[in-house]
Parts: C-alpha cells; sequence; structure tokens
C-alpha cells in the first residue's frame, strides 16, 4: 500500500499526513519517542496523575498530539530545539489553531522542564486538566458557503 504525506512531518513530530496514514504514523511515533517523551510518558501512564487516562502519539485530524487526555480536552505537546524554527513554529500555529477548533486545549512543554523539574510540569498538566472544558462553538452562518445567485450552479427545471 502506498501512503502519502500530505508534507512531510519534520523531525520529532507527527506533523501532517496523509488519509490513512495517522495510525501508522502514530504507531512509528510511539516506537521512536524521544528521551523527553519516554520521560513524561512514564509519569502519565496509567493514570498515575490524578487518575486522568492520557494516550501517546494520538491521531487527531491531520496531526498526531504528543498527549491527549479526551475526558479533559487536553493536548500535551512536548518542544525541543526543532520548535524554535521559522518552520515548524508556522505548523506549530496551524495546529494549534485546528485543535483549537476542536474545543481542545494546548498546553506546551519544553524538553528542557521535562528533565530539569519534572514535578514542575506534573503541576502544569494538573492545573491544565481541571481547567473548565468548553465545548467547541458550533459554526455560525459565515461558515456556511454563501448561496449562489439565479442562474449559477443549480439548474431550473422549467
Amino acid at each position: 500500500m502506498n501512503r502519502r504525506y500530505s508534507s512531510p512531518p519534520l523531525p520529532g513530530e507527527g506533523g501532517a499526513v496523509g488519509r490513512g496514514g495517522r495510525g501508522v504514523r502514530a504507531r512509528e511515533l510511539r516506537r521512536s519517542q524521544t528521551p523527553a517523551e519516554a520521560a513524561l510518558w512514564e509519569l502519565l501512564r496509567n493514570r498515575q496523575l490524578i487518575g486522568i487516562k492520557f494516550k501517546r502519539q494520538f491521531p487527531i485530524g491531520r496531526y498526531v498530539a504528543d498527549f491527549y487526555c479526551h475526558d479533559r480536552k487536553l493536548v500535551v505537546e512536548l518542544d525541543g530545539e526543532i520548535h524554535e524554527l521559522p518552520r515548524q513554529e508556522n505548523h506549530d500555529q496551524n495546529r494549534d489553531t485546528y485543535l483549537r477548533s476542536l474545543g481542545l486545549r494546548i498546553l506546551r512543554i519544553s524538553n528542557e522542564e521535562v528533565f530539569a523539574d519534572s514535578s514542575q510540569v506534573l503541576q502544569k498538566i494538573r492545573d491544565a486538566a481541571w481547567q473548565p472544558v468548553r465545548e467547541p462553538s458550533p459554526p455560525g452562518p459565515l461558515s456556511q458557503p454563501p448561496s449562489l445567485p439565479p442562474g449559477e450552479g443549480e439548474r431550473d427545471p422549467g
């Protein structure tokens, strides 16, 4: 089966992936996690943090979240040096906009923070997890496609 990426994922990132490839890409990312991801996963797995369930390298739409808690609508992203590059910053902004449009909250944590002060990282995640969960706003009238003027699009059967 030929899998195509809509844009090549950057090292250490899930990135945008082609249709049907999300699960495969997520599995690859779980197998090749970064040291920071492995360290944080050991602290989050099996509901160790206040009993909330996180999934790692979880596909959401075109993207793969580093860590995701469905019940609290929380995405935790670990950012290494690559996230300082202009191309990656743009990618992260697009990704965050998309995830927020689904009603998800995003918490970004640097890899350095995970190793320097894991208890502070867990406190940040705990605080974010207990923020009120908002449902995404229903689409407004501007999100509907504009009506076509008479004579455009549909034919008059008469």
